[in-house]
């Protein structure tokens, strides 16, 4: 497969993917300091590539961050990315749907 336009390197909250240049697939390319393969499969919605070795992305700088949590995201809006805290958030709306609705 011919490498085109589009995105060669994908960075999540858990890894970096890239793309098998054979197939066009998805493939885990780097899990982040203390992320296991399981995590990174059980909250990815397609199957990937996963090779023998994959390495482990450089923990970021304290100044990175910093930033991540106080600029870019300062409300961790980034871990309803997560398929659990995802489950979380909306059994406690519905937890308080029923409270709502008990009271009126």
């Amino acid at each position: 497969m011919n490498a085109g336009p589009g995105p060669y390197h994908v960075h999540t909250p858990l890894c970096v993917l890239d793309f098998e240049p054979e197939t066009g697939f998805a493939r885990l390319l780097r899990l982040h300091p203390g992320v296991t393969l399981d995590q990174v499969v059980s909250n990815t919605g397609f199957e990937l590539v996963i090779p023998e070795r994959i390495e482990e992305s450089p923990a970021p700088t304290a100044e990175e961050l910093r930033v991540l949590r106080e600029v870019v995201d300062p409300h961790g809006t980034r871990q309803l990315e997560f398929k659990e805290t995802r489950a979380a958030a909306n059994a406690r709306i519905e937890q308080l749907k029923r409270a709502r609705a008990a009271h009126a």
